[in-house]
């Protein structure tokens, strides 16, 4: 894959990111809305040691993260006060996905790794 398919802006300290005093939640809604189309990761799109690379933008984890933000709230529930801690595999988007999920519900997110299997453990 040709580097000139990888570039991107990323987020930058001289942009306009109000980081005082605000939750992280805000930031990353801050992230989603007025730099959607920076550059947050580059990934690769399979397990082969040749597999490319892509381009994820804020627009699409903040999109992303919405969606299981939602699916956690129905069926966990999001009044009160939350501790949502993660046991992952490994560090992947998706995992990180859930991790700004948590956030955007305004939980306290936790991450562990095991490497067993993916699972989630929810404290109130």
């Amino acid at each position: 894959m040709s580097s000139s398919k990888l570039t991107g802006t990323p987020v930058l300290p001289s942009d306009s990111l109000q980081l005082d005093h605000i939750p992280l939640w805000d930031v990353y809604h801050q992230l989603g809305i007025n730099f959607g189309d920076r550059v947050f990761a580059r990934i690769m799109d399979g397990d082969e040691e040749e597999a490319p690379l892509v381009n994820v933008n804020y627009k699409k984890l903040y999109i992303d993260s919405l969606k299981v933000a939602r699916v956690l709230r129905e069926k966990l529930g999001g009044e009160g006060k939350m501790t949502y801690a993660l046991l992952g595999a490994n560090s992947t988007y998706t995992h990180f996905v859930n991790i700004v999920a948590g956030w955007l519900n305004h939980w306290t997110v936790s991450g562990f790794i095991r490497f067993l299997s993916s699972s989630y453990l929810i404290c109130r």
